[in-house]
């Protein structure tokens, strides 16, 4: 392994682009969990690319991609790259020892990254995140010099494949029916139910559960209890728009979705009078409420491209489950549903 004079203050600069992406990750409000995965993501990465090459990050191609695929695929060990002055320096030390004490110091280098073999999921995470990097940088840069002009990780190698079967056979909201059902609502609370399961992707049980002292008018948060029981601060998509309608049935505390404000709606109320709202709009009879919850999963993945974000959003655990939720039809380009979707975001 050859010794490589430039490596800190290459890691200087790589640390000055991480942390113009890490700033910019805050700047669209991703979540702090969002942001410890691509982290931890990227610290891998970084690890081994400095340990292994010897030039800055901009001259990563596809090959050294198709490498570092490789080396998530069957795993292995990353060896520090020692420089030249501080391995001969170990190296009179190590004779002395040896000579005096009879003592013989750890051979070099040493190991800095020990990988075993991930899974497809996992490494298809793990090649997303350095895309999304160098998809940054690459727009950063475009117009300041031509270090960044291509993004070396390609479609191909991190592309995401929906699965073809939705486990759960939800229906998805399409904008058509979205539109329906706004037409016939006359009601403040029920328009502020739909916008909330819509843009938030609310599930009924963390809808029924909602407060006001859950809400942050100011920067359009949403403070909420998730499945599994952990707090999580969601800033939500289209916010001014859901937050223009929940002024109207504004409350200072209490139960959004309650009769006193003490007790709130039970899911299956919410159910019925959401199924009932279906049935006046005559949309898709095979809608349920969990069509929302698709709807919003496939408009953030279309806006974002990114699964990651997408998990987060939506409160999920496993990316693979998240996946279940995107339509497959609207992300792989069946033009008019293509359409529709994109309508929804804007």
């Amino acid at each position: 392994m050859e010794d490589q004079a430039h490596l800190w203050p290459k890691r200087k600069q790589h640390k000055i682009w991480l942390d113009q992406y890490f700033h910019n990750c805050l700047i669209l409000n991703k979540s702090a969990h969002t942001l410890k995965n691509y982290k931890a993501d990227l610290h891998k990465f970084f690890t081994w690319y400095e340990n292994n090459y010897l030039g800055l990050i901009h001259q990563a191609n596809g090959d050294t991609i198709s490498h570092y695929q490789n080396f998530l695929s069957k795993g292995g060990t990353v060896l520090a790259k020692v420089p030249l002055k501080q391995k001969m320096g170990l190296g009179i030390k190590r004779l002395i020892n040896m000579a005096i004490f009879k003592k013989v110091e750890k051979s070099l280098p040493q190991i800095v990254l020990d990988q075993g073999p991930l899974s497809v999921t996992s490494r298809r995470r793990h090649l997303s995140s350095v895309k999304n990097f160098f998809e940054f940088l690459k727009q950063n840069y475009e117009d300041k010099n031509k270090i960044f002009q291509h993004n070396p990780v390609k479609n191909k190698i991190h592309g995401i494949r929906l699965k073809e079967i939705d486990v759960e056979h939800t229906e998805i909201l399409r904008s058509r029916d979205w539109q329906k059902l706004q037409e016939v609502i006359t009601s403040s609370h029920d328009r502020a139910m739909v916008h909330l399961l819509y843009f938030g992707g609310f599930r009924l049980q963390e809808l029924s559960q909602l407060k006001w002292e859950d809400f942050n008018f100011d920067r359009y948060k949403v403070y909420l209890e998730r499945k599994g029981g952990y707090r999580q601060t969601l800033e939500l998509d289209n916010g001014r728009k859901v937050f223009n309608q929940l002024e109207y049935i504004r409350r200072q505390k209490g139960y959004l979705f309650s009769h006193d404000g003490n007790h709130p709606y039970t899911t299956k109320t919410l159910y019925n009078r959401i199924m009932k709202l279906f049935k006046k709009a005559q949309v898709n009879p095979k809608l349920t409420p969990h069509s929302f919850r698709k709807a919003c999963a496939t408009n953030i993945y279309l806006k974002t491209k990114d699964l990651i974000y997408t998990r987060d959003y939506l409160g999920h655990h496993d990316a693979k489950v998240t996946q279940t939720y995107i339509d497959p039809e609207t992300v792989h380009g069946v033009t008019p549903k293509l359409m529709e979707l994109k309508e929804n975001i804007l």
